[in-house]
């Protein structure tokens, strides 16, 4: 997948994902989106939720666009493969490696501290 119009800053609000399949009727998983289903699997309040998750996409968005490849359980392994420079914000391509679905925990694990 591309992420396209992601400023090279981390500082955009939603970044458009284009399928590599051609479908331009992809679902698409916006930053409200994403709140709501980490306050619905984890029951914590959305001041904190959006607080965390916002600091969370701030740095992989970072790392990704510092050259480091991201080694995350259970999303996988992910390597930026092409970067263009588009004015003041970057398109990367990401290659995402993912365990098998028969692999992926069906809940969030609350013991593991990584």
């Amino acid at each position: 997948m591309t992420l396209v119009g992601v400023p090279s800053d981390g500082q955009g609000d939603d970044a458009s994902v284009v399928s590599k399949t051609g479908a331009d009727d992809a679902a698409v998983l916006r930053r409200k989106d994403l709140f709501d289903r980490v306050m619905e699997a984890t029951g914590a309040k959305k001041r904190d939720v959006k607080l965390i998750v916002e600091a969370t996409l701030k740095v992989l968005g970072d790392s990704l666009s510092g050259g480091e490849s991201l080694a995350l359980a259970p999303l996988g392994n992910a390597k930026v493969t092409r970067r263009k420079p588009v004015g003041a914000a970057e398109t990367l391509t990401i290659r995402l490696k993912r365990p098998a679905a028969s692999e992926h925990v069906s809940g969030l694990s609350e013991d593991q501290d990584d």
